[in-house]
């Protein structure tokens, strides 16, 4: 999805080129409402549609 790529990369603060397919995002920068439980495995995972938010970033 375009649309959610763009607003992660906002959200990040970061532009391309960067290695995306190793970039990760800690768990701390989503709210709480943006997990769910997974039946099967029981691990808590992020919706489709969530973009990191909680960030401290110096202005």
């Amino acid at each position: 999805n375009e649309d959610l790529r763009k607003r992660w990369l906002v959200a990040i603060k970061r532009d391309l080129p960067f290695n995306i397919r190793t970039a990760k995002v800690c768990s701390m920068h989503f709210r709480e409402g943006e997990f769910f439980q997974n039946i099967v495995s029981g691990r808590r995972m992020l919706q489709d549609n969530a973009v990191p938010s909680v960030f401290a970033f110096k202005k």
